[in-house]
């Protein structure tokens, strides 16, 4: 249901293809099908989809910042600490080179 506004009503539809092979008709029954033929078949489904909007606290967004923060932070400090360690290795071997 919208914060705002009237409920909006919203039904699910599909569309399915399928291939039939034409079976020849019966003696006594006087129509041929000597074409393609198109068949339609409706199955009514029960279902509905109910969506809400619903606003979020201020302090869940708070909270999402802090630990998208936090998670930038700690991701730096890795890379930092490995390209620090790869340096150190690099060097290390510069060094037993010369």
């Amino acid at each position: 249901e919208p914060l705002e506004g009237d409920p909006v009503q919203l039904y699910e539809y599909t569309f399915n293809s399928n291939r039939f092979r034409i079976h020849q008709p019966h003696e006594e029954d006087d129509h041929n099908i000597d074409g393609p033929i198109i068949k339609f078949s409706y199955d009514i489904s029960p279902m509905q989809v109910v969506l809400r909007e619903v606003s979020k606290p201020w302090l869940d967004w708070l909270l999402g910042m802090c630990a998208l923060l936090g998670g930038v932070y700690t991701c730096s400090g890795l890379l930092e600490g490995l390209l620090q360690a790869s340096v150190r290795t690099v060097k290390r071997n510069v060094g037993k080179l010369s």
